[in-house]
């Protein structure tokens, strides 16, 4: 049975990331199945539905079997729960509630999947998923790129694979790239073990260049160098003296970045407006001062019929289909009082990845941190937490949860270790005071 559920987990995943084109709202030229039938069998409708109804009924399915291993309900998973209650609640004030209601509906089936993956499997077991997962996608890319390399590459030199853009593709061999170092860092994996996780995690950054996705590889190399930072730090002795150097020599790289950000992003391919994304921006706080508190709606604001999103096309002369920010995009589409609420749940999650540093879970609460802080990266220039088909909102969610799991499991043992009753019949001995203490 546990099995199946680890099957089960793997398909949502490839589901909800759109590799299995079972997204709710992607196009038919989306996915796995879609892409490969796209050339011989345009618009794969009915098998885009049939991915559809699948993916409902796995997050249906894990968030049940996942209720029966809940003594209580958790704080965490109201506060879940909540998330996509508040987006399906701004329908009353959208500006398109069809879309809201509908893009609302999928938040609320991956954040149930999460729930339940969150209470049935532990967090080496998760990242193990999201390995297999990315590797799925990767291998479907490049088979993809074998026989349709018009479909796998988008403007002819970026890879894109089995996405629908190439900085999701890039998106998901980051987060290919964090699960790896996960599974590295947990002491019982063998040597084999070791050298295909190793294996994975190069194969995961060189095809996060491959997609020329910025935001993709940054958020890569990133985790990688924070890790072989902690690593050499946790090793002490010479390898403390050489993170000592390393920091030393990385701090005027960072303060050079800060100070000088249009050559670094020359460097990395990027100009300094982001590629118009900055551009974007003073128009879409023009749009947010309009409706400052509640926002357009759940994806309401970017809906074809709004004429002041359209506008923003116009003026930038070509198609903007989010903020690309996080921060904006949340107050765009739910207003200061729907932000504020995302922020909480960021910052508690943060809270509760440091709580559960002093736990056996550690493991996944170092996860849990970089994935926090690479969404803090990720969204300076992309629209995380608001699209449910982001490979980190999925593991956001999850990863919190699993934290406030590993927290109550060591308080509830905490417990039993210090009030533990004697045992039947047994007679406790008074202490001797004429025993002399050593």
């Amino acid at each position: 049975m546990l099995r199946h559920f680890y099957s089960a987990s793997g398909l949502f995943i490839l589901l909800v990331t759109g590799a299995a084109g079972g997204s709710l709202w992607a196009s038919s030229e989306v996915g796995i199945t879609p892409q490969f039938f796209y050339a011989v069998w345009p618009g794969p409708a009915k098998i885009a539905q049939a991915l559809n109804l699948l993916t409902i009924l796995l997050g249906c399915w894990l968030f049940v079997r996942g209720l029966r291993g809940m003594r209580t309900i958790r704080t965490g998973a109201i506060l879940a729960f909540a998330a996509p209650v508040l987006l399906l609640v701004s329908a009353a004030w959208s500006f398109d509630p069809q879309a809201t209601i509908r893009r609302g509906v999928e938040y609320l089936f991956v954040v149930l999947g999460g729930i339940g993956i969150a209470s049935s499997v532990e967090g080496d077991e998760f990242m193990d998923v999201i390995v297999l997962s990315c590797a799925v996608s990767l291998v479907s890319s490049l088979a993809l790129r074998r026989v349709h390399p018009d479909l796998a590459m988008q403007d002819f030199t970026a890879m894109r694979g089995i996405f629908s853009h190439k900085n999701i593709f890039g998106e998901v061999m980051a987060l290919g790239v964090l699960s790896c170092l996960h599974c590295l860092r947990v002491p019982t994996r063998g040597r084999s073990g070791r050298m295909l996780y190793g294996g994975a995690l190069i194969a995961f950054l060189g095809f996060a260049l491959a997609s020329k996705s910025a935001t993709g590889f940054v958020t890569a190399f990133a985790y990688l160098g924070a890790d072989s930072l902690i690593s050499l730090y946790r090793k002490g002795g010479i390898a403390r003296i050489a993170w000592l150097l390393l920091v030393v020599v990385a701090l005027p790289i960072v303060l050079t970045i800060l100070l000088f950000p249009g050559d670094f992003f020359d460097m990395i391919g990027k100009d300094p407006t982001l590629s118009g994304r900055t551009e974007v921006w003073d128009y879409v706080l023009a749009a947010i001062n309009q409706r400052p508190w509640l926002g357009w709606g759940y994806w309401g604001f970017w809906s074809p019929d709004n004429p002041v999103a359209a506008e923003i096309s116009v003026i930038v002369q070509w198609p903007v289909p989010e903020a690309h920010n996080a921060v904006l995009e949340l107050l765009l589409d739910v207003g200061a009082l729907g932000t504020a609420f995302f922020i909480f749940l960021w910052l508690r999650n943060i809270w509760l990845a440091l709580r559960c540093m002093r736990t056996r879970a550690a493991p996944i609460a170092i996860t849990a941190l970089y994935c926090y802080a690479g969404i803090g990266l990720m969204g300076v220039s992309e629209a995380l937490m608001m699209d449910p088909f982001q490979p980190t909102t999925l593991v956001f969610f999850t990863t919190g949860l699993m934290c406030e799991k590993a927290i109550r499991t060591a308080r509830r043992t905490r417990r039993l270790v210090v009030h533990r009753p004697y045992p039947a019949g047994y007679v406790r001995e008074p202490v001797r005071s004429d025993i002399p203490v050593a």
